[in-house]
């Protein structure tokens, strides 16, 4: 009996243990860097990091660095829209992991991309003690020590995204190479200048046509012989007739 009961206590105790690392193990990086976070009190970066993943939005959970306005900074941007916080949080995202460390390496002016798209963050570094990202400077660094693939530092102000980087202007046609001074190319010949229109030749004073002279009438044809002495019998016919008239009548 007591070997029985030995068998089923460490039975239990085996099983106890095996449920115990089963949980550890499901504990991601994530759970982890989210527990520092509240630790540190930036509660409201917390909840909106979880109701993002939650969501489905494409935030970054591994080999990620988060900067982190404190609450009383992000309670002056509680009026964005839902659909504008994806872009918020990935304005403050970069990938890779950056241990505060890593970022002392960078010179003054390096640009380092945000998880945001054409979104760049401008180094501006003086030290440890004035190292600042944009307008925002690094006031709690390694916030995230116990997560072994997230970063997360927090900072002095919200990040202003004033500094989005324009896409270039599409490149312009290459200009045409010059001939080369071995082989110069014949100019042009010049051509003719068209033919002035003709000058008008003066003109000449126009001479109105002379009228023609009407053409006479024809001359009446004279008698011809054949007529002549038809006229004189008529006449005379006439004559000896009145004479004979006067007689007639005295």
């Amino acid at each position: 009996m007591a070997s029985m009961r030995l068998i089923i206590t460490t039975l239990v105790l085996l099983s106890v243990l095996g449920a115990s690392k089963a949980q550890i193990s499901n504990i991601s990086d994530m759970d982890i860097a989210l527990a520092e976070m509240k630790a540190e009190s930036y509660y409201g970066f917390v909840m909106l990091l979880q109701m993002l993943v939650e969501s489905g939005s494409p935030i970054p959970t591994s080999d990620v660095t988060f900067l982190m306005p404190n609450d009383s900074l992000l309670a002056d941007h509680t009026a964005l829209a839902f659909k504008a916080l994806p872009d918020f949080l990935l304005s403050h995202t970069i990938q890779p992991e950056q241990k505060f460390n890593n970022f002392l390496h960078y010179p003054n002016g390096t640009s380092i991309p945000s998880s945001l798209h054409h979104y760049m963050l401008i180094v501006s570094n003086y030290g440890s003690r004035n190292f600042s990202l944009n307008n925002a400077r690094i006031v709690m660094p390694n916030v995230c020590r116990a997560s072994r693939s997230i970063a997360c530092h927090g900072i002095s102000d919200v990040l202003i995204a004033n500094t989005t980087i324009t896409p270039p202007p599409p490149p312009h046609p290459s200009p045409s190479p010059s001939p080369s001074p071995s082989s110069p190319s014949p100019s042009p010949v010049p051509q003719a200048p068209p033919p002035l229109p003709p000058s008008p030749s003066p003109s000449s004073p126009s001479t109105s046509p002379v009228p023609q002279a009407p053409a006479p009438a024809p001359a009446p044809a004279p008698p011809s012989n054949e007529a002549m002495p038809r006229a004189y019998i008529s006449v005379l016919v006439l004559f000896i007739s009145t004479i004979v008239v006067g007689l007639a009548n005295p």
